[in-house]
């Protein structure tokens, strides 16, 4: 395999600037290649709307270019090891980062911008490229409060989605040296599945078998990454939110069925990029081999300093 990629969509924001903090520690900690790309924002109250002089575009690029610049000397001096690669298109920054993820390891994005519908904008920036990028997604929040403990956070469930998010959080505990926390939520519906009459010790010992069963090929895979059960009565959306508030990472799959972004993102990815007190990684979604247009994007290197 080659060397790993990890992509960031940057804008002006604070929040912007937190994601790619979070993102050159994730290509550091990886030994992968950072690119840092940014587009501008063309809708009505972005960006490109907002310059209104014969020569707009060319104000744009050179406002797009030195963002990038900036972001890559400060990713330097931090990060110096890291080999940052910048790029810049004049084209809709979803469309720029879903084909950056053909390549990519890793994408992240941020949940608000910059601007005065910024909070929607990127908001439906970072839907777009969730549900539809070909790599896994880092969605970062504006804001971290975590306790500064290491515990990947990751829902049991026996499905695709959910096997894979389970996958890629034993992955993240060993790459951290962090502890995995196995959050098994159930409700009304998991009570339908046990024989009746249903009892408390029947309903409780189909949970403990189910996630035992899930996390057994995982921890043997991964031996070194200590493992604690959650079980919780509550949907998986209120059980993953609750656990965010002291988790580096939570960790959900992507369902991908057919349709448009929301659906194929899925209900519990969606609710926790929106509501999630951590980053939540979104995996799930094979990678595809496109290759990047060449001609569509001009690109700057950045070497490493030392």
């Amino acid at each position: 395999m080659g060397t790993q990629k990890v992509v960031i969509g940057i804008d002006s924001s604070q929040a912007s600037r937190h994601a790619l903090y979070v993102a050159s520690d994730e290509a550091d900690r990886r030994g992968a290649e950072l690119v840092i790309a940014h587009a501008p924002d063309f809708s009505a109250e972005g960006t490109l709307a907002s310059v209104r002089t014969p020569d707009a575009g060319e104000v744009i690029r050179q406002d797009g270019e030195r963002l990038l610049q900036q972001a890559a000397v400060s990713v330097r001096e931090r990060w110096p090891h890291v080999t940052v690669r910048i790029v810049f298109r004049m084209a809709p920054p979803a469309d720029l980062l879903l084909s950056l993820s053909a390549s990519a390891d890793l994408l992240v994005v941020g949940t608000s911008g910059a601007g005065r519908l910024a909070g929607m904008m990127l908001g439906s920036v970072s839907q777009r490229v969730a549900g539809h990028a070909s790599c896994p997604v880092l969605v970062v929040p504006a804001t971290d409060p975590r306790d500064g403990s290491a515990r990947i956070v990751v829902g049991i469930s026996d499905s695709p989605g959910g096997r894979a998010a389970l996958r890629a959080a034993f992955e993240e505990a060993e790459r951290r040296g962090a502890t995995l926390v196995a959050v098994r939520a159930w409700g009304y519906s998991d009570w339908l599945l046990v024989d009746l009459p249903p009892t408390v010790e029947a309903l409780s010992e189909r949970q403990h078998a189910l996630v035992q069963e899930l996390l057994a090929p995982c921890r043997q895979k991964h031996p070194s990454v200590p493992v604690e059960k959650r079980f919780v009565e509550a949907t998986p959306a209120r059980a993953l939110r609750d656990e965010s508030a002291h988790a580096t990472i939570v960790v959900v799959g992507s369902r991908h069925d057919d349709g448009h972004w929301p659906s194929r993102l899925g209900p519990l990815a969606f609710d926790l990029m929106h509501r999630s007190a951590c980053p939540v990684l979104i995996v799930g979604r094979p990678r595809v081999t496109l290759p990047e247009d060449p001609e569509a994007r001009r690109t700057a290197q950045v070497q490493p300093s030392g």
